[in-house]
């Protein structure tokens, strides 16, 4: 038996589809002042700056559904626990549509200099499920300082 589809039908699969693709979105970011967008992709955006400052935006499926606090746990304990950082600072922090979010500042040494560290983590919904966004900012302490509110200040545009 042959099945043919209406066009009616035809036009709900794609639109579904359509739906479906917009809902995941396509992460987009301005650059901060005096960065340069290296690498785009539906997940990641990869900045830099003259001074090799650098900036990381990504996006990944959840599908645990693990909680902002099981986040902010999870990443503080490896951060502290595992790879030795210090924890300079820590909060609540919202992203482009309100969202709660959490923001750390680490420092590292590494080379014979020390390093500064944002990442700042916010768990979304979306209709395919939950994503986690993170954004990482890395640089030697003196021009960590110098970028880190253009940093912040892009931060709340990340968008979807």
């Amino acid at each position: 038996m042959t099945t043919t589809r209406t066009p009616t039908a035809l036009r709900t699969v794609l639109l579904g589809a359509l739906l479906a693709l917009a809902a995941t979105g396509c992460l987009s970011v301005p650059a901060p002042d005096r960065f340069l967008v290296t690498s785009e992709s539906s997940s990641e955006i990869q900045a830099v700056a003259a001074d090799e400052s650098r900036l990381l935006v990504r996006e990944f499926a959840d599908e645990h559904e693990g909680t902002l606090e099981f986040w902010v746990e999870t990443l503080r304990n490896e951060f502290v626990g595992n790879r030795g950082y210090t924890l300079v600072e820590q909060g609540a922090v919202q992203d482009d549509r309100g969202r709660p979010g959490h923001e750390f500042v680490f420092e590292v040494g590494m080379g014979g200099a020390t390093w500064g560290y944002l990442l700042v983590v916010t768990p979304r919904s979306t209709m395919t499920g939950q994503r986690i966004r993170c954004v990482e900012y890395v640089a030697e302490t003196p021009r960590f300082e110098e970028h880190l509110s253009a940093v912040r200040e892009v931060m709340g545009s990340v968008t979807p």
